[in-house]
Formats: structure tokens, C-alpha cells, sequence
């Protein structure tokens, strides 16, 4: 089973997610629109606190590491992103539940979140490929994934239900342990 690492870059810390995280993550979570992707709203604190509940729990498993991000300039916790579908055998994995509170969105954090996990994943744990998935009418999510240098790879139709209870398209992209050190120098050249 990997360690939960902590990740530091310039901008943010992200480190594993509390129990005790729910009135912080709650104090971000509370515009209603940033859900509407999400399979699951969270501005309520039940549905936190059970959403919390059951990351941890599957971090006993062994195929789940939810984090938080910490927004290092304000001290604040800014959303939260998560080590998921972890296939140590195969050193594949995911990253993704990432969300980010509407104030800090435009701020570069989700593009130092990113680059503390990858570089993680690549040159820590050494696994071989990263996926990131998202709702495929969810085009804001789609260009931050490809800005980050991820290829499409493809659609799984009619993947997962949605929080109305419909279903959603998930679109999937990944990165390659290959491809890691020209997106690292060139897409992440200034992080640090």
C-alpha cells in the first residue's frame, strides 16, 4: 500500500483529508454552481461529512488517497483532489473527485495541485500512466485536463450516475510516464 505523501509546491500544500477538514472544506463549498458536474453537492454538511466518511474509508483499502488543497498564500483550505484507482500492480492510477471553491478558482492553484501529484506519481511512486476523467459536457474541466498536457483518450457512454440521478458520458485522458519530462519542463516550467 503507498504512503499518503504530503505535497508542497510554492503555492499550495495538499496533505490527506480529516474528519476534522469538513468545517473548512464546507466554508468553500457553498456556491451551488461549482456542483453542477460534480456527482455529489457538497455545500450541505451532511452530505460533507458522509462524503468525507466514505473517502477515508476507501483509503483503508488501499485504492484511494484523498487529499486537501491548502491555498499556501491565504492558509485556507481550497477544495480537495484525490490518488484514486490505484492499480499499484499495473502503476496506473487517477487523479480526480478534484474540486476547488469558486474563489480560488483562476488563481493557479489547480495548476500546482496538478504538478505536486504528477511529479508524485512519476518520479516518486514511478507508476507508468495517470488518468483524469471528467463529465464530457463538462468543458471547462476538459481544457484545464488538457492544458496540463494530457492526451484524450477516449469516451466510456453512459458511465456513471449523475447527482440528479440521470446518467453522464465521463471523458478519460492520461499521461504517460513518457511524455512526464517534457510536460514537466515545458507546461510546468515555472512551478516550484
Amino acid at each position: 500500500m503507498l504512503e499518503p505523501p504530503v505535497l508542497i509546491t510554492s503555492d499550495v500544500k495538499l496533505r490527506v483529508l480529516r474528519k476534522t477538514d469538513v468545517p473548512a472544506l464546507l466554508e468553500v463549498a457553498q456556491d451551488k454552481d461549482m456542483w453542477r458536474w460534480f456527482t455529489i453537492d457538497l455545500s450541505d454538511w451532511g452530505r460533507m461529512e458522509f462524503w468525507v466518511e466514505k473517502l477515508l474509508q476507501k483509503m483503508e483499502t488501499g485504492t484511494m488517497i484523498p487529499l486537501v488543497i491548502e491555498d499556501l498564500k491565504s492558509g485556507r483550505l481550497a477544495g480537495s483532489s484525490s490518488f484514486m484507482n490505484i492499480a499499484e500492480e499495473d502503476l496506473c492510477l487517477e487523479i480526480g473527485t478534484t474540486w476547488i471553491g469558486k474563489e480560488f478558482h483562476g488563481t493557479g492553484i489547480n495548476y500546482h495541485m496538478k504538478y505536486a501529484m504528477l511529479h508524485h506519481a512519476f518520479d516518486v511512486w514511478n507508476f507508468e500512466r495517470v488518468e483524469l476523467r471528467t463529465d464530457a459536457l463538462n468543458v471547462r474541466s476538459r481544457r484545464a485536463i488538457e492544458k496540463i498536457g494530457a492526451n484524450y483518450d477516449g469516451m466510456f457512454k453512459n458511465h456513471r450516475f449523475n447527482k440528479e440521478g440521470g446518467r453522464r458520458d465521463s471523458v478519460i485522458y492520461s499521461i504517460l510516464k513518457q511524455d512526464w519530462p517534457e510536460i514537466r519542463t515545458t507546461i510546468f516550467s515555472h512551478v516550484q
